[in-house]
């Protein structure tokens, strides 16, 4: 054998090369990620024919699960050179293993990769080895294998065909058998789908095969079936009988005699033959596909002929799946052709179906589809499915494009001339495979990039404007499924195809679990996006009693107790209903009349009985770890010795399902039922002892990941060390601004270690992460837990001055006003109760300082005296909790604020004061303009030279309200806009600046007439606003949407409820006096009278 450079890999230890062929090399390869041994097949040569035949070779077989069918892993790409990973078979092939000719039974297996007839090659072939004019009898030894493999071959080449698929290259090198007697088809490079129109595979295409093995229609390039398959498998049968092939000589020979002649009488040779056997390799060999048997006839045939012996290797464990699996769906089949329909109507739309595991969503899309093709028979429909292991850029769009090339294909010159962009050669270097067609061909070079930004943007643009050329031709549905499995790129591809504005008007139909998938839909279908197209969301609820019952009726013939049993633990998945169903048809003569022992749980604990000992425990390990497990910690987890074929043959039988994150794979069970019912079985003891073998095993190997360390160490018993975890946990959701997973944490650590002497430290940071989370009045009860606890007397007063500012933002008037009062005595300052004696004040201060000045010696923090700082904190905390119902308290500390932060010169605290007296000079007037302008001239280099982005905010925010108290609309948005966005993404606590921010845009939307922006706008700020029990905010807003809903639905009564409800939010005048929410709602109901006149 030729030898080929080994490709360097960081993954895979090349130990040696199995195979070769015209475009490909197979290695036996240690895979490190897996720790286990792999066949690595590998593409050297990278044409768009190639690549294509290579991902079909993979695609056919992902998700197939079969004794006699090799396993394949993953599919992926590294350093530009195309993989994939399967089942590393030892043995001989099919005919040496029967007919006991092999030298070493342990050979592994050379493999071949794509060194086969075609038409220009039929007329060099040299006979096939075995050819010739002498017949070799079977001994009765081969006898003896021939029956048990023969009929593994069988159903290998059935379990093939029922997935879809055709092989078209059957032959002895590419059946092996085992050490254990299991025989194993193999190298699909060949296939075909089975559901192509017969126009779909060129001529060249079917001749492709070896000359010996192919059928006689599959040598006239005739349209091929499964009968094509089941005469390659004759030819094998009779090469066996006799050690010969039935047709001698070179390939153009064999090709014209197939079509003339029948084989040999096998009888005629060797009369010894069993006539039985004969028969079936006759049958097999018939020139008409018509007249071959099929594979349930074969395996009938060959049960009749000797008893299956029983140390044959077990039949599959899969089962043809319930039929009629659509029943139930019949108002969710209704939305998708409604939405159709719209499609139709020259719009976009995108509909997604959601659901747990196994609750049907493939078929309801499958259903669908096969519906809109009836209804619409030009209808062209695009499919791609992410799987679980493949690892290549564009995975959920590579499928699409695949067939799009084969629709494509299919179409004459102009056409394809009428269809190409601009951009075709970057699209090109995106997906090779489009050069496969020929008016792409000629348009993909010339065109090329260095820059792969500007690479992906054109590609990306053409794409979109070749789908829209498309989609005006004729409907087009393109339908991805699995979305969950999908990357980044795709998401990015798909969110380009959708962007307003003129998106291709075609339907998108998006399968996806109901988790996991948030980040990908939120990436695809940005809000400005969802505003322009249609869009439905169709949540697959579980199936309804009746229709479970109906569904079973369909496919199996139970008594009532059964089918009443089944359908209450199945819980409406038709996933858990089928494997109860098939429990229960397998062990009829067990289950008792009232059916008890029909329990998810015994079912599920019999079927864990079934699998070895590595499997059970790869199961115990994840449904312990509670979330997806990396594969690579799991690899850490298990003994050396376990084989990674049993994590594959786990998530083939649906125990556990596989998906990609960034990098790296991860397993979770199937489904929730089966991780719950897992727990339930284990003892608690076993469940320590996993939670400690997780623990000590990630402080080895991830010491990083504190969040699942707390989690483990508690499971063990071991608190101490959970609470300490989940405090280093907290600091990581910190750093990344997740400050509702860092409350969670911070929660745990003092739910687990309550004694612990730094607890007060705890709920101060847990106070902190609430308040950053928006949280306000949590955060408020909880610093007055830690002030209570705490020992130092500054922070237990800084504690309390928090809580005081939470309270009286969130609208809590009277928790706040006391508190507050409290912190303010305690500064040395107090709440003034003489409105009038404090106006006077202000006014005074106000032409002290018009004649000082805004001049001041800059000082650090540590050279200012500790007291006053803590003074303009306490300052700050008044302004900002008062301003929106104590304007006179909040002008007066602000002014304070100001003074004492010029005399003390401390910048932050001074940037800050001097945006707080300009927001509350704003609303004054624009006699004030030129004192405004005074004082953000001055806070700008401030802010900038600090660098801090909240205070580079709160400019942006005083400006735009200048702008908008003098009637400025567009310049006060532009301002506004660019504070709420500083805000929002790259400030935490500023929640009172960041909500004046919102506030005042919705006004300026309001006056520029952008009533539905403004509404868009409105609900997802009132859910916000809610969340964080902002009661003060919530008055403001409700009322906006009393107005939008009164002028867009003309409905009085309705708003003026509205208005009410959010009203009776904030306390009566009686109480705490008027304040600007009742101005609000007065100013409403005012709007409401002029427009009803």
């Amino acid at each position: 054998m030729k030898g080929h450079p080994p490709p360097s890999s960081k993954r895979f230890l090349i130990r040696r090369q199995l195979g070769a062929g015209g475009f490909g090399v197979v290695y036996q390869a240690y895979d490190r990620e897996r720790k286990t041994e792999v066949a690595l097949k590998t593409l050297w040569r990278s044409d768009p024919d190639t690549i294509y035949r290579f991902k079909q070779e993979f695609r056919s077989l992902a998700g197939v699960i079969h004794p006699n069918l090799v396993r394949i892993y993953e599919l992926g790409r590294e350093e530009e050179r195309w993989f994939f990973t399967m089942e590393l078979i030892e043995g001989i092939d099919f005919v040496s293993y029967v007919r006991g000719t092999s030298e070493n039974d342990n050979a592994i297996a050379i493999l071949e990769t794509g060194d086969r007839m075609t038409a220009r090659s039929v007329h060099e072939e040299s006979a096939p080895k075995g050819e010739g004019d002498t017949c070799l009898p079977l001994d009765e030894a081969g006898y003896a294998r021939l029956y048990p493999a023969f009929r593994q071959l069988v159903a290998g080449v059935q379990a093939l065909h029922e997935a879809g698929v055709l092989h078209r290259d059957i032959k002895p090198s590419n059946v092996l058998v085992d050490r254990h007697g299991r025989v194993v088809l193999l190298d699909f490079g060949l296939i075909a789908e089975l559901s192509l129109l017969p126009g779909e595979i060129s001529s060249q295409d079917r001749l492709l095969g070896t000359v010996g093995y192919m059928s006689p229609e599959q040598a006239a390039a005739a349209p091929l079936a499964p009968a094509s398959d089941w005469y390659s498998v004759g030819v094998i049968l009779f090469e066996v009988l006799t050690g010969r092939l039935p047709f001698p000589g070179k390939g153009i020979e064999v090709l014209l005699e197939k079509q003339r002649s029948d084989p040999p009488d096998l009888l005629d040779w060797i009369p010894e033959i069993p006539k039985d056997l004969a028969g079936i390799c006759h049958a097999l060999l018939r020139r008409d596909p018509e007249g071959r048997p099929g594979g349930p006839a074969l395996a009938a045939r060959l049960a009749l002929l000797a008893p299956i012996p029983s140390a044959s290797p077990p039949s599959p464990s899969a089962s043809p799946p319930l039929s009629d699996p659509i029943v139930g769906r019949e108002e969710e089949i209704a939305l998708l052709m409604e939405a159709f329909r719209e499609m139709q109507g020259n719009r976009t739309v995108v509909v997604r179906i959601e659901g747990e595991s196994g609750i049907g969503k493939s078929t309801l899309a499958r259903a669908f589809l096969a519906e809109a093709g009836r209804v619409a028979p030009d209808t062209l429909i695009l499919t791609g499915k992410c799987f679980e292991r493949e690892s290549i850029p564009f995975k959920a769009m590579d499928p699409v494009i695949d067939l799009l090339t084969r629709h494509l294909s299919r179409l004459g010159a102009s056409e394809i001339q009428a269809l190409v962009p601009e951009g075709m050669a970057q699209l090109v270097q995106l997906f090779p495979v489009l050069r496969r067609v020929e008016g792409i061909r000629e348009r993909s070079s010339g065109m090329e990039t260095t820059d792969p930004q500007a690479l992906r943007r054109t590609a990306f643009t053409a794409l979109r404007t070749f789908l829209r050329r498309l989609a005006r031709r004729r409907p087009l549905i393109l339908f991805i499924d699995d979305l969950q499995w999908g990357d980044e790129d795709s998401f990015l591809l798909l969110a380009d195809l959708l962007r307003p504005p003129d998106p291709p008007p075609f339907f998108l139909l998006l399968a996806h679990r109901n988790v996991g998938t948030e980040e990908a839909i939120t990436t695809i279908l940005p809000p400005e996006t969802r505003r322009h197209l249609t869009l439905r969301e169709v949540v697959l609820p579980p199936l309804g009693a009746m229709a479970c019952c109906d569904l079973l009726a369909r496919s199996f013939e139970f008594e009532r107790s059964i089918t009443e049993a089944i359908t209450k633990e199945g819980g409406g998945n038709p996933f858990l209903i089928e494997m109860l169903a098939r429990y229960a048809r397998e062990h009829a003569d067990r289950l008792s009349a009232a059916s008890d022992s029909l329990s998810f749980r015994k079912v599920l604990s019999e079927r864990l009985a079934d699998l070895a000992e590595e499997a059970r425990n790869v199961l115990e390990i994840i449904a312990v770890f509670g979330r997806p497990i990396p594969l690579s910690l799991l690899c850490e987890l298990l003994p050396p010795e376990t084989d990674f074929d049993t994590i594959d043959r786990l998530g083939r039988l649906k125990w556990v399902r596989t998906t990609q994150g960034e990098g790296a794979d991860t397993l979770d069970i199937y489904h929730d039922r089966i991780g719950e019912t897992l727990l339930s079985l284990l003892s608690e003891e076993k469940k320590r002892e996993i939670h400690r073998l997780l623990a000590r095993t990630l402080e080895t190997v991830a010491p990083e990941q504190a969040e699942a360390l707390s989690h483990h160490f508690e499971g063990a018993g071991e608190r101490e060390k959970a609470a300490r975890y989940a405090r280093e946990a907290a600091n990581r959701a910190f750093a990344a601004l997740a400050f509702d997973r860092a409350a969670f944490h911070l929660r745990r650590a003092i739910t687990l270690d309550p004694e612990h002497h730094d607890t007060w430290q705890v709920q101060a940071r847990l106070a902190e992460a609430l308040f950053h989370a928006g949280k306000g009045v949590e955060s408020a009860w909880i610093y007055l837990e830690a002030a209570a606890r705490c020992p130092e007397r500054t922070a237990a007063f800084h504690f309390r001055r928090l809580a005081a500012e939470q309270f009286l933002q969130s609208g809590h008037l009277a928790e706040g006003r006391a508190r507050m009062e409290e912190i303010v005595e305690a500064a040395g300052m107090k709440l003034s109760r003489h409105p009038r004696r404090t106006i006077l004040l202000v006014l005074l201060r106000a032409h002290y300082l018009s004649l000082r000045g805004l001049h001041f010696k800059e000082r650090s923090e540590d050279e200012v005296p500790p007291d006053d700082l803590l003074r303009m904190d306490v300052c700050r905390s008044v302004a900002l909790g008062m301003t929106m119902w104590d304007a006179i308290n909040a002008v007066n500390f602000a002014g304070r604020m100001l003074l004492l932060a010029l005399r003390r010169g401390e910048p932050t605290r001074l940037a800050i004061a001097m945006t707080l007296v300009a927001n509350i000079l704003v609303s004054r007037g624009s006699r004030r303009i030129r004192r405004i302008r005074r004082l953000l001239a001055a806070a700008e280099p401030l802010a900038q030279k600090i660098g801090r982005p909240d205070l580079i905010g709160r400019v942006h925010l005083s400006r735009g309200l200048a702008a908008y108290y003098m009637g400025k609309w567009a310049a006060a948005r532009a301002q506004l806009e660019a504070a709420e966005q500083i805000f929002r993404t790259r400030c935490s606590g500023v929640f009172a600046e960041r909500t004046m921010a919102q506030l005042f845009t919705m006004g300026t939307l309001f006056h520029l007439g952008e009533i539905r922006e403004l509404s868009q706008r409105l609900l997802p700020l009132i859910q916000e606003v809610q969340e964080r029990s902002d009661r003060s905010t919530l008055v403001f807003l409700r009322c906006w949407r009393a107005l939008i809903d009164l002028f867009t639905s003309d409905d009085e009564a309705s708003a003026r409820e509205e208005i009410a409800a959010a009203l009776a939010l904030w306390p009566p005048v009686e109480d705490y006096g008027f304040h600007i929410q009742h101005y609000w709602g007065v100013r409403s109901e005012t709007m409401i009278d002029l427009y009803a006149g």
